[in-house]
């Protein structure tokens, strides 16, 4: 997502790219999310759209759960959340009879609407309107869980 193959087979050809379900975000600085920013502008055709979907960063940050612990299918799974140099850091256990516990972690960068529409305006991305979920609810920094923005590919590169 960071480096579409430059033999022309991405190069605006695409009416559309979605990125949904906090699937952006997971690089470790924000040099490389720009990159995809960027990968995405390339892979659309003139007047093409976009949707980047990610968490709300004041409605997650706030009400952030530092540890839950539940059963699913005989495994016992526990997380410990907390934001971390501007990330969700949440590291996960899981313990299953008779195995030795598995344990990941997931990091993820959290934006602020301003920093993001700025990068985008930096990769040539512009920002037509901000969702706050998938039914479409107007966006509010504080109460939106999700922060769907909805923009197309600017005329003119920077």
């Amino acid at each position: 997502m960071r480096a579409l193959p430059d033999d022309g087979s991405f190069a605006e050809r695409f009416d559309a790219v979605v990125n949904l379900f906090t699937s952006f975000g997971y690089f470790e600085d924000d040099g490389e999310q720009l990159k995809v920013l960027r990968q995405i502008r390339k892979a659309l055709k003139p007047g093409g759209r976009f949707v980047l979907d990610v968490m709300n960063a004041t409605y997650t940050a706030e009400p952030l759960v530092p540890y839950s612990k539940r059963v699913e299918q005989g495994a016992a799974i526990s997380e410990t959340r907390r934001i971390e140099g501007g990330f969700v850091m949440k590291r996960i256990v899981v313990r299953e009879a008779g195995r030795p516990p598995r344990r990941y972690v997931e990091r993820v960068k959290l934006y602020s609407a301003e920093t993001l529409t700025a990068m985008l305006y930096e990769a040539g991305l512009a920002l037509d309107t901000v969702y706050g979920s998938y039914e479409g609810e107007a966006y509010d920094a504080r109460r939106s869980r999700r922060m769907i923005m909805v923009g197309r590919r600017k005329e003119h590169e920077l």
